[in-house]
């Protein structure tokens, strides 16, 4: 294992892990005898990710016609599990540093396009007839969390792999494995193993580029897929990458969109990204 690879993977094992609120969350979903009061008292012992759940609750991106001005409220209207993301989701913005800037990679403009993406891979989870796409904006967000981190905890060689994916027209994940031996995704899964995120999401963090997990196609990481590629199209803000995606064509296979799913929603989706962004502050 080359040292690069060893420091990396050792900044992943102490890398932060979720707050203690998304953990007894957790614990408190998984008693069968909790009410959404029980959870209602677990978040609100923070009082920031309360403010910002409300916030996102009564953002476009839900669409709900009622105000929501409790965090009982926001658990009632959306689901523990939208929420407990929705934690998850305020956690790890907040873990990144986004002054790592170079010439080439904006943290930043990188969240507003995984922004982009989360949104457009929940509307694609809806449009296939997924019952519950809960998990489907939050994949979204962190699908490309391995070049955040790598932003962060390798700058150096981030940038060579960046400067060497620009100067030969070849994608991100090619250009990391030739200049640093491993490439992003793979540290996404491992930061999901970290958190102790559920598998289809880590399946979509490690497979979003093909949408395919073992080569089969996996609805989740379909999704995430084709919304990446979509929202490279709309240039809602910047992936990092040299290289314009095409959505692989055996995705459709699962995802079953009708024509114009995407093209008729194009200003609902515009609208629901600005109203995002502005939600988490970016």
């Amino acid at each position: 294992m080359n040292t690069v690879i060893q420091h990396i993977t050792k900044n992943i094992r102490e890398f932060k892990t979720l707050p203690t609120v998304y953990t007894r969350l957790t614990e408190v979903m998984a008693d069968s005898r909790s009410t959404i009061q029980d959870a209602a008292d677990v978040i609100s012992s923070d009082q920031a990710a309360v403010t910002k759940i409300l916030n996102v609750a009564n953002s476009p991106l839900y669409g709900l016609s009622a105000r929501v001005d409790n965090v009982n409220k926001a658990i009632f209207l959306l689901g523990f599990n939208e929420v407990k993301n929705l934690i998850i989701a305020i956690s790890i913005l907040d873990m990144f540093d986004r002054k790592n800037v170079n010439t080439y990679f904006n943290p930043v403009e990188f969240w507003k396009f995984s922004i982009g993406v989360g949104i457009i891979s929940r509307h694609i989870g809806k449009e296939a007839g997924v019952a519950n796409v809960d998990n489907f904006f939050l994949t979204g967000i962190i699908h490309g969390i391995g070049k955040l981190f790598l932003a962060q905890h390798a700058p150096t060689e981030f940038l060579k792999t960046l400067e060497f994916a620009y100067d030969n027209e070849l994608s991100l994940r090619e250009a990391e494995r030739k200049i640093i031996g491993t490439n992003h995704t793979i540290i996404g899964e491992l930061l999901a193993e970290h958190w102790k995120l559920p598998v289809p999401m880590k399946n979509a963090i490690r497979n979003y580029p093909t949408g395919m997990v073992n080569q089969v196609p996996e609805v989740l990481a379909a999704s995430v897929h084709v919304a990446y590629c979509v929202t490279q199209a709309m240039e809602f803000g910047n992936s990092g990458e040299r290289i314009i995606e095409k959505p692989n064509p055996l995705v459709w296979q699962i995802l079953k969109l009708r024509t114009g799913a995407l093209r008729d929603s194009f200003e609902d989706i515009t609208a629901k990204y600005e109203q995002a962004i502005s939600v988490f502050s970016l």
